[in-house]
């Protein structure tokens, strides 16, 4: 898959560093069985798919040739290549996978940006573990995961109504499971918080595809919310003939 790689140079044209990146479902099956790396990822996609119409991505590498995975000059080039993909990928683009030989020099400044590891999940090769990680984005792709880090840079804390990691809502002190959809629409909603957002945009982008039938999945949704909200189901409010307006409501006990 030699469109796979990027070669970062320096001023006299010898290779810094490069990258591996790649569509997942532009990788060959005989190169995902044969790669302990790329199945371990295969395997959590396939415990936690993706809604159809999204995409995913595969980073195989980046390492620069003086400092592996230590950030450089060259690699920063390459990062910024990789921030360019996410933008052209929108809003279609869901989720990253990577890896990393150390994890505990990478995920202060991966954890951030959203990584985490896949909980069992690494492979060894030729006597290197490998720590597989991977972002994922959310039902609003890479504007959404913008918008929640501009936020917790101006010290604005986007997530105190949500926990992505216990997929649970937190109110008045108090937390309350939610299954995968409802978890993926409040997010959506919450991340256009005050606007609109019309059924249509709720089924093309947290269910992934376009429908105009007599279909009666968002409401439902929508009534169990309600019902998990409890006292403040108000919060979510129907726009008669222009589908859900949402305001966050007070988390504090």
């Amino acid at each position: 898959m030699p469109t796979a790689f990027r070669v970062a140079r320096d001023p006299d044209g010898t290779p810094a560093a490069f990258q591996c990146l790649c569509e997942a479902t532009s990788v060959p099956a005989r190169l995902l069985a044969a790669d302990p790396v790329a199945a371990t990822w295969r395997e959590h996609l396939r415990a936690n798919p993706v809604p159809r119409g999204q995409q995913v991505l595969f980073l195989r590498h980046m390492l620069a040739a003086d400092g592996g995975e230590a950030t450089t000059p060259a690699q920063a080039a390459l990062i910024l290549d990789l921030k360019r993909r996410y933008l052209e990928m929108r809003p279609r683009l869901r989720r990253i996978y990577s890896l990393t030989t150390d994890p505990a020099a990478a995920l202060p400044q991966l954890a951030p940006l959203g990584f985490a590891l896949i909980p069992d999940g690494s492979a060894e090769i030729g006597g290197t573990t490998f720590h597989v990680l991977y972002n994922d984005f959310g039902p609003s792709s890479i504007d959404g995961w913008l918008t929640d880090l501009a936020a917790r840079e101006m010290l604005i804390d986007n997530r105190s109504l949500l926990d992505p990691d216990r997929r649970q809502l937190i109110l008045h002190g108090d937390r309350v499971d939610l299954t995968k959809l409802e978890f993926d629409v409040l997010q959506y909603l919450y991340e256009h918080e005050g606007r609109v957002v019309s059924r249509a945009a709720l089924l093309r982008d947290v269910w992934s595809y376009n429908w105009s039938g007599g279909s009666n999945v968002v409401e439902v949704v929508i009534s169990a919310l309600r019902r998990k909200l409890g006292d403040s189901a108000g919060s979510l409010r129907t726009v008669r003939g222009a589908g859900y307006r949402f305001t966050a409501p007070s988390t504090g006990p």
